[in-house]
């Protein structure tokens, strides 16, 4: 079945994603383009089946202007409904007691961040205990990802350590939280800790694969979370 016959039968779903990361300059031809797509499938199918994505801050008026029929916004877990997801996931009785206690007694963990729930479990499963502060977790998560950064992707993790502080301080210089692999700024910055500039798309790919940075789109990056992107401005 060829895509033009499940588009006109109206059986596509079409998903934007990201919306709040289009660029000032093409927002206004994204609107007029997308409104017409919303009318034509509407006339046509009685629907115009589009989901987007975005998060609130950036992206929230652009969905508004395109006068959408529903929205849904995902929200934050609790310490309730966290604590019982760590429960549920812990390796044995034993642990699932330990993390519903470590959690009552440790307020300045915040749960509501997949990440470090995430972070909570790996390191139980690892090293069979928890940690004792937001930060340590962190630390611990870092350098367990440099360690299999530098087995998977030939980078020296000491060196890998440098280069992701670098760009962590780079950003944080200019209140910036993503870049582009091909920035001149970010190649200059990166060279000046000793990494190649052929060897620039490979390592940001490498860091992205163990989860210490995200893909956002092609050659666009950003630490996976605030947390990490100070931690490495840090060092």
């Amino acid at each position: 079945m060829t895509a033009k016959v499940l588009i006109d039968r109206g059986t596509l779903v079409s998903v934007l994603d990201g919306l709040d990361e289009l660029v000032a300059a093409q927002q206004p031809r994204f609107i007029d383009m997308t409104r017409a797509f919303i009318e034509l499938s509407r006339n046509k199918h009685g629907s115009a089946r589009m989901v987007l994505t975005t998060r609130s801050a950036g992206g929230l008026d652009l969905a508004i202007r395109l006068r959408l029929r529903a929205a849904v916004e995902l929200q934050p877990l609790d310490r309730a409904e966290a604590s019982e997801y760590l429960q549920r996931h812990a390796p044995s009785k034993e642990e699932s007691d330990r993390v519903r206690q470590f959690v009552e007694a440790s307020p300045a963990f915040d749960l509501s961040s997949p990440l470090m729930i995430r972070l909570l479990l790996r390191i139980i499963e690892d090293e069979g205990t928890l940690p004792s502060s937001p930060a340590e977790a962190i630390d611990w998560f870092a350098h367990d990802q440099l360690e299999k950064l530098g087995k998977k992707g030939n980078f020296d993790p000491r060196a890998a350590e440098n280069w992701l502080g670098a760009l962590a301080k780079h950003l944080s210089s200019k209140q910036e939280g993503m870049f582009s692999s091909d920035d001149p700024e970010i190649r200059s910055v990166l060279r000046e800790e000793g990494l190649r500039g052929r060897e620039v798309p490979a390592f940001l790919r490498a860091a992205a694969e163990q989860g210490l940075l995200f893909e956002v789109r092609e050659n666009q990056y950003g630490f996976t979370h605030l947390s990490l992107q100070e931690y490495f401005s840090a060092r």
